[in-house]
């Protein structure tokens, strides 16, 4: 299954294969259309020189999990017509059901319930916690990347 992290990092059967990012101008308020937006993803398609899948088994690429002839501008194709149809979506319909799919690919975790508050901030509460939420902001979580190395700015290898 695809899955991701929240919020920016891609999983294909629990291996780290890719992440997003997503910038807007420096300013922006939080609750206005910015002015421009920019949107970036990386999909590790395969991994040169990097030893046996084995050493690394939480981080791999498409090809080490089984898919093959893969096609760069395909896949860019796909996620652009998947990410136009979102927006749209959006657009007609609201935040809603859009967020509602994306958790259906977050992993659970126990009895850990998560939502996404308006803003795409990550809500997360337990059943023995009595209705107490952890709120994780998205603006601090895009920050700092979770599928780069902190010390080179590369994704995992």
């Amino acid at each position: 299954p695809i899955t991701f992290d929240w919020p920016d990092t891609v999983r294909v059967d629990g291996v780290l294969v890719g992440g997003a990012r997503l910038g807007w101008p420096e300013g922006a308020r939080e609750n206005e259309i910015p002015d421009w937006i920019v949107f970036s993803g990386m999909i590790r398609t395969a991994v040169i020189r990097a030893g046996e899948p084995g050493l690394r088994p939480l981080l791999g690429a498409l090809d080490e999990l089984g898919f093959v002839a893969l096609d760069a501008g395909e896949i860019v194709a796909s996620f652009s017509r998947h990410l136009m149809a979102a927006f749209h979506e959006w657009s007609d319909t609201g935040f809603g059901s859009i967020a509602s799919r994306w958790l259906d690919r977050l992993p659970r975790k126990g009895d850990e319930h998560a939502e996404l508050a308006g803003n795409g901030d990550l809500l997360i509460s337990h059943t023995a916690s009595h209705g107490l939420r952890e709120r994780r902001s998205l603006p601090e979580a895009l920050a700092r990347p979770s599928w780069l190395d902190p010390m080179t700015g590369t994704p995992w290898l």
